[in-house]
């Protein structure tokens, strides 16, 4: 025979497994993947001149995550090679440091092509937190070695979210740098 307080006991009880257990589909809900909406990458500025021998400098800018995070990246970006050459890669710190381990980078230059990718060593919540709705992934430095205009475009790209899925890319905005000779006074 149950008493009043075994039945009290056991609805209070009930409640809160209840309230767990929204708490945690909801928790569950916002960790799973969504559809991944398609993002935008370009090179930012579009167009640049300089002259010989000077340096300059594009960033790979991702846009229109749509709530998405980005947790690895692989791309290429290619070049002319008679008219620009890659000095170096600068990271953006929005997929973690990798001074405190956070992230894990590579690159690599070949003739024409710049290979830039990066892994992050934080959780999806954390990515969440740091990334804002448009970042810059990495920015490429070039010296300029011959006259003309060197195209600057992505072959390819692989871009995954936070849970290692992978995202698509809708729109590809690429740039050039244009070299002239040098003017003597």
């Amino acid at each position: 025979m149950l008493t009043h307080k075994s039945c009290n006991y056991r609805s209070r009880r009930a409640a809160r497994l209840r309230v767990v257990l929204i708490v945690v589909l909801i928790t569950l809900r916002k960790l799973a993947p969504e559809s991944a909406l398609a993002a935008s990458l370009r090179i930012v500025p579009t167009a640049q001149s300089a002259q010989v021998g000077q340096s300059v400098g594009v960033d790979v800018v991702i846009d229109d995550l749509g709530g998405d995070t980005i947790g690895a990246f692989d791309l290429d970006v290619n070049f002319d090679p008679t008219i620009v050459s890659p000095t170096n890669i600068i990271f953006g710190t929005f997929l973690g440091d990798m001074n405190l381990l956070e992230a894990l980078t590579s690159f690599g230059f070949l003739p024409g092509i710049v290979d830039v990718a990066e892994v992050s060593l934080l959780s999806p919540l954390e990515l969440e937190a740091l990334q804002p709705a448009s970042f810059t992934l990495a920015t490429v430095l070039f010296t300029t070695v011959g006259v003309g205009t060197s195209p600057l475009r992505f072959p390819q790209v692989i871009l995954d979210d936070a849970f290692a899925q992978p995202l698509s890319v809708a729109a590809v905005d690429t740039g050039s740098v244009a070299v002239r000779r040098n003017c003597s006074p």
